[in-house]
């Protein structure tokens, strides 16, 4: 129905307690994919740099997509997946903002972001 009405329909998986193995999110990924969404979003707690490294792996794919790491460990996922051709990141507007455990400040990405830029 959102397709017919020319809206762009993203579909999420979200896993509030680990980041699943590299079978599992592939068969995930395979699963949202079978649903045509225009973006795939996949998140899940870090825990390690393994984790992270599983999940922004999973922007090599042939379908825009967003990977979030929640938590400390994961909070460099949301300045690097950008860089790595994520569909968009998601920040607070403050530290009062925050919607998820780990998020980032606007302020804090686009310092990351003007840094970055200037080391190139």
């Amino acid at each position: 129905m959102a397709k017919k009405k020319g809206k762009k329909i993203i579909i999420s998986y979200h896993n509030c307690k680990s980041t699943p193995s590299r079978e599992d999110l592939l068969k995930i990924v395979n699963r949202c994919k079978s649903y045509h969404p225009d973006v795939i979003k996949i998140v899940g707690v870090s825990h390690s740099n393994n984790d992270n490294v599983r999940l922004l792996s999973l922007l090599d794919s042939d379908i825009p997509m967003i990977v979030i790491g929640m938590g400390e460990k994961g909070r460099i996922t949301r300045f690097a997946a950008p860089l790595l051709g994520a569909f968009c990141t998601f920040v607070g507007v403050s530290q009062l903002n925050q919607t998820a455990f780990g998020q980032s400040t606007k302020e804090e990405l686009e310092t990351f972001l003007r840094s970055f830029k200037t080391q190139l």
